[in-house]
């Protein structure tokens, strides 16, 4: 099966990553509710968003730097990001932003032997209702 990538838009660089050693979707709902001057509740339109949590136990140094460049890049551009992952349905050519969690040691030692635990949040951009 096809590792998840990342493809900056703007540069046309795509980040390939390890499979993640665990992950999550988690379905971000929302609605909007009014008031009318009479009292009655109405419910607006209601939707939803996806948001792939892919966690990593042994994130490798130079991966890290790899995703860390990546990172900065698409945070100088301020665009999104387009996610494919051939495991999840839901992540063809979907347009998200990304948030990587504070860096955590997991085991080894020196530059080529440091593994570290990563979560890299990717939050779907559009939303369906």
């Amino acid at each position: 099966m096809n590792p998840p990538t990342l493809t900056n838009p703007v540069s046309s660089e795509v980040l390939t990553l390890p499979h993640p050693s665990d992950w999550t979707i988690k379905n971000l709902e929302f609605s909007a509710e009014k008031r009318s001057i009479k009292g009655d509740n109405y419910i607006d339109n209601y939707g939803r968003n996806l948001e792939f949590v892919l966690d990593y136990n042994a994130y490798s140094n130079s991966d890290y730097d790899n995703l860390i460049d990546f990172y900065n890049d698409y945070f100088a551009n301020g665009t999104h990001l387009v996610f494919n992952y051939a495991k999840f349905p839901q992540a063809n050519n979907v347009n998200v932003s990304m948030h990587i969690s504070d860096r955590g040691h997991a085991l080894g030692s020196g530059s080529s032997l440091y593994y570290s635990k990563v979560t890299i949040t990717l939050k779907v951009l559009t939303a369906s209702i």
